[in-house]
């Protein structure tokens, strides 16, 4: 997924079908500032089906490297962070209206606030984004989406997937084919009993 979290930065995150963040690359155009993460085991973002007052954490070894003004450093570090589902949600953002789920986030091992999160299941991701100051509680960043599209990875034909689809209609077009050559087999062995011409011999019928 790739995310414009400002005219600054960019955010690409990789996750799996459980929607599980396995690593993360954040690059900042302005500032020779970015870094790359990998979580061990992956971070579980959501665990569907979501619903209020439904909690779980964060349990995770991230490894990694950052670059900023000062030059490049390496991290590994291991961290827990509890997360919640305060409720659902209307939300209204430029990028239009949505059914959200508000998940709060909280770090030092689920002791202080750190984020909020407004998550749309029909964007697949989160329309508003608040960060907290850890030192002084208040915002310190935040977002709204302005637009959004979906790829479409696995389109369907009929519901299927594409090479289903086109094994069954290679196998069906293969059943066709063989049934057309049995049933010409058939039909030539026949017509051929009964010769388009007499044998010598035989009389002519010319009345």
């Amino acid at each position: 997924m790739d995310q414009e979290t400002n005219s600054a930065w960019n955010d690409t995150v990789w996750l799996n079908q459980d929607w599980n963040l396995s690593r993360e690359y954040y690059v900042n155009r302005t500032t020779p500032f970015n870094y790359s993460y990998a979580y061990t085991p992956a971070i579980q973002l959501y665990p569907f089906p979501l619903e209020a007052g439904k909690s779980w954490w964060w349990n995770t070894t991230v490894t990694g490297w950052n670059t900023d003004q000062f030059g490049n450093h390496t991290q590994t570090s291991q961290f827990s962070n509890l997360r919640k589902v305060v409720n659902e949600t209307i939300v209204t953002v430029p990028a239009g209206t949505f059914d959200t789920f508000l998940v709060v986030e909280y770090t030092r091992s689920g002791t202080l606030l750190h984020e909020y999160r407004w998550f749309s299941t029909q964007v697949k991701t989160s329309v508003k984004w608040e960060s907290f100051d850890q030192n002084t509680g208040v915002v310190s960043d935040s977002y709204v989406m302005t637009s959004y599209s979906l790829a479409v990875t696995n389109p369907t034909i009929l519901g299927l997937n594409p090479s289903l689809f086109y094994s069954i209609v290679g196998a069906i077009s293969a059943a066709v084919v063989a049934a057309v050559v049995v049933a010409f087999s058939r039909r030539k062995k026949r017509t051929g009993d009964i010769p388009s011409n007499p044998p010598p011999g035989m009389p002519q019928n010319t009345g």
